[in-house]
This record gives structure tokens, C-alpha cells and sequence, in this order.
């Protein structure tokens, strides 16, 4: 449906402009709760000062709803030691000093 809604096509494409209603709905809807935002901040602050302040952040989506989720399943890699090693293979030279890594462990 995502790709249908934002490539404009079926149903849920038909419209030339999106309702002002449904911005504002989504306007607050991929912003982490106060105490995780939070988190976030203390994290970038420490990169800034104990690092170049340059970081990458690979969700890896190795989560078990993840897991069972049917898209693209043959394409999909549940192993963290392939994708550190695949990481490690595709940037030999890392652009950025440090590797965020956000995991949910529920």
C-alpha cells in the first residue's frame, strides 16, 4: 500500500495533492517518544565530543515481527555476523567513524 500511496498509482495514488488533514495527522508521526529523543540527543552529543562527530546508523531489522514479515523473505539476512561482515566488505574504508546500531529487543 506505502508504495502504491507514494508512487501515486491504484486507489491510493488518485489524488494530485495530499488533504491537508492527512499532513497534519502525519506531521508528528515519525518523531520518537520524549524519552527516547532524548537518548538520541545524549548519544550525538557524546559522538560529538569523543569522536569526529561523523556516525552511520544501520537498522538492521533483525526484530522478530521483522523476521516473520513476508516481503522480500528469500531477500532477507537475520544474521548481525553476515551483515557486519557485508558492512565491513562494502565500506573498507568507513565513511563514518562510528556505527549506531538501534536494535529492538522485545
Amino acid at each position: 500500500m506505502y508504495t502504491r500511496y507514494t508512487k501515486r498509482k491504484g486507489l491510493l495514488g488518485e489524488y494530485e495533492y495530499r488533504n491537508k488533514a492527512e499532513l497534519l495527522v502525519k506531521q508528528g508521526a515519525l518523531r520518537p517518544n520524549p524519552e527516547l529523543g532524548e537518548l538520541v540527543d545524549k548519544i550525538l552529543s557524546t559522538l560529538n565530543t569523543e569522536s569526529d562527530g561523523t556516525y552511520m546508523t544501520l537498522h538492521a531489522r533483525v526484530e522478530p515481527d521483522m523476521v516473520k514479515h513476508p516481503v522480500c523473505r528469500d531477500q532477507k539476512e537475520h544474521n548481525l555476523t553476515k551483515i557486519f561482515k557485508f558492512m565491513q566488505d562494502t565500506f573498507p574504508d568507513p565513511p563514518a567513524s562510528v556505527l549506531f546500531l538501534p536494535i529492538n529487543r522485545q
